[in-house]
Parts: structure tokens; sequence; C-alpha cells
């Protein structure tokens, strides 16, 4: 199904070069969304966004790895499948090698003669290198709209000089700045999954899944989103996988089943089926990581190879008792996790919340981190 995905993009992503229209108006006019099912069609999507957000680094990337040739001389099938490999490989977090199987089977199906070979030389030099390149990353999660926490996260000093920033999902609900939190994780973050109140948003999951408050808040950040906004939600992937590092928001094993791992008993269960995996989750805004036999830990620095699913916490809602805002940085090659708490103005956000008419319960309980 992927293969044939990656086909219908590059033939998609063709037409409008050639025609001038939108990648995602081509998707559209070809039949794209009764040719796949919605995880394969959030999929794509997602390497069309970072084909199109990361345009000038990808670019550079390659022509980085280009021997005597420039960016202009290649064919248009040639530049749009680098394109399109670099993206998926960097930013959606396909593995290299499969990114480079699969790439070089269109370049020899689609270019010309000897495409094939000039297409796989060139994805090593882009991503062998950064495959086994050690990198510092930055993941956030739940956000719920609270722009103050969000903006305080990104300038924090202990995350500068990352490679990478994630989202773990749930950039709206709840919170006052649905908007402006979207636009600022689509300017900083590199990798972004769906939460389940993003999808609420977009009016993929029924409101009347969530609690009161939730459905709430739901119903008027709905109201707040431009179409683009609600179609930018509606096609975030479930999961991500970068640096052989798996990124979900709620749940593993059933990303789409909203289920908590709040106890031994659930962490211990993702645990086994997830076995020599290393995976990072949000959803409940509790940091804490998890190692065999459902041991919880909640000190910092966590040890990878000891503690391989981690909480990262969340930016907008705390609810351990800790009213600042979480997040955390990772570094690939030490195997190691920081716990990061970030001090914002919680009284801007409080004071936002209750002018915008939202239930009072979502701002009081930013004060206790409850």
């Amino acid at each position: 199904m992927r293969s044939r995905a990656r086909k219908f993009l590059l033939q998609s992503r063709y037409a409008a070069r050639l025609n001038g229209a939108t990648v995602s108006g081509n998707l559209d006019d070809l039949g794209f969304s009764g040719l796949f099912d919605h995880e394969t069609r959030t999929w794509i999507r997602s390497i069309a966004e970072a084909s199109v957000r990361n345009s000038s680094e990808i670019s550079l990337q390659i022509e980085a790895a280009l021997s005597n040739w420039s960016l202009d001389r290649l064919s248009i099938v040639t530049r749009l499948l680098l394109e399109q490999a670099v993206a998926e490989a960097m930013y959606v977090g396909t593995p290299a090698p499969v990114v480079i199987r699969e790439s070089v089977r269109m370049a020899e199906e689609f270019d010309q003669p000897g495409a094939g070979a000039f297409v796989n030389g060139v994805l090593h030099r882009v991503l062998v290198k950064d495959g086994g390149r050690a990198l510092r990353l930055r993941i956030v999660s739940d956000i719920h709209g609270n722009l103050p926490a969000l903006e305080q996260v990104l300038a924090h000093p202990a995350g500068a000089g990352c490679d990478r920033t994630m989202c773990l999902g749930d950039i709206t609900g709840y919170g006052p700045w649905p908007c402006q939190c979207i636009a600022l994780v689509r300017e900083s973050c590199d990798g972004v999954v769906a939460g389940n109140h993003d999808l609420g948003c977009a009016g993929l999951l029924p409101h009347s899944s969530f609690n009161v408050w939730g459905a709430a808040a739901l119903e008027w950040t709905a109201r707040q989103l431009s179409d683009t906004e609600t179609r930018w939600l509606g096609g975030l992937p479930l999961t991500l996988l970068a640096q052989g590092i798996g990124f979900c928001h709620a749940h593993p094993v059933a990303p789409g089943s909203w289920e908590y791992i709040m106890g031994a008993v659930s962490a211990l269960e993702v645990l086994l089926k997830t076995r020599g995996e290393t995976w990072f989750y949000g959803h409940t805004h509790r940091p804490c990581a998890w190692g065999p036999r459902g041991v919880r830990t909640t000190r910092s620095p966590i040890d990878l190879r000891k503690h391989p699913l981690v909480n990262c916490g969340s930016v907008g809602q705390p609810r351990d008792g800790d009213p600042r805002a979480a997040f955390m940085l990772v570094d690939t090659e030490a195997q190691t996790v920081e716990s990061v708490r970030v001090s914002y103005p919680v009284e801007a956000t409080v004071s936002e919340i209750k002018r915008r008419g939202l239930p009072p319960f979502l701002a009081e309980r930013l004060l206790t981190g409850r």
C-alpha cells in the first residue's frame, strides 16, 4: 500500500509542478480520498507537508550531496524524488534503508536510464550519514492552546542547539490560543503527531468522547480555526519514527484507541509488545518513564536502556502537581533523557481563558498543576 502511495504522491507533485497547482489540491483532483485508507492518506499528507515546510533545508542537504552537479541540472522527476525521499526519512521518520530502496525503484520506473544508481548514491550521502549521527531531540507534548507556555519552552536555553523538535500532539483544546500555537508548532517542529483533541477539533472524533470541560473547549476551539488549520490537524499522522525512536500521543501499540498508560499494568503491556523499541508519548500530562516489570521513575536524567517508554508531560496543562511547563531533551548517543521544567506567566493564560468564556475549571487547574 505504501509503495503505491509513494508513487501516487510523486505523480501528484510532478503534475503540480507542471501546472502550478498546490500538491494538496492535486491530491484531491486525482481521486486521492477514494484510493487510500485514512491512515495512508494522513501519512502521504505528512510527507507532502514536510517537503514544503522544510524545502530550503532539504534543498541544501541534496545540493551538498551532489558531486559536480547543481539542483537546476537535475530532471524534474529526479529532483522531486530526492526531495520526497529526504522529507520522508528526515521529517516523517521512515527508516533510511526503506526510503532509499523505494526511491531507487521509482527512479528506475519513472526516470531516465541510470537514474536509480544516481538516486541511490545521493540518498546514501544525505540519509545514511544522518542516520548514524548522534542527535539531540527536543520533545514537546500537550500544548493545549497555551501560547505563553509554549513560547517559554521553545526559548529555554536547555533546548538551544537541538537538531530536531518533535511534537506529540494535542496542540489544541482547553486553552485560549489554538491558532497561534498551531502556527508556532508548524514553524518550530520537525515532526508532529495527532492528539485526540486535535482530531476532535478537526471533526474526526466525536465530542461525546471527551469530558464536559474538554467537549466545551473543543466546540469553542473548532470555531476559531480556519479551514487550512482544520485540514492540517486532520492530516497529522498517529505515529512517527525517527532515529529508531517511536513517537505517538497516547499509546504505541494502539495509537488510535486513545487509551491511557497510567499504571504498571498498562505500561508493562506496551513494553512487552514493543520489546527492544524506545517510545515517547504524552496524553496523561504526567512526565515519567517505565522500565521492565512496569517499574516507574520520575528521576532525571532517564536512561533509555533501562526505561524505554517515556511520557513527556505537558507544556500547557501539567497534572503532576507542578504548574511549570514540561518538555524533554534526548541525547541519542548517550541514550539519556533530561526532563526540563520551565516557569511561564500562568496568570496570563488563566486570565485569557476566563476572558474567552471557556470553563473556569480549565483556568483554575493551571495554578496548581492538577
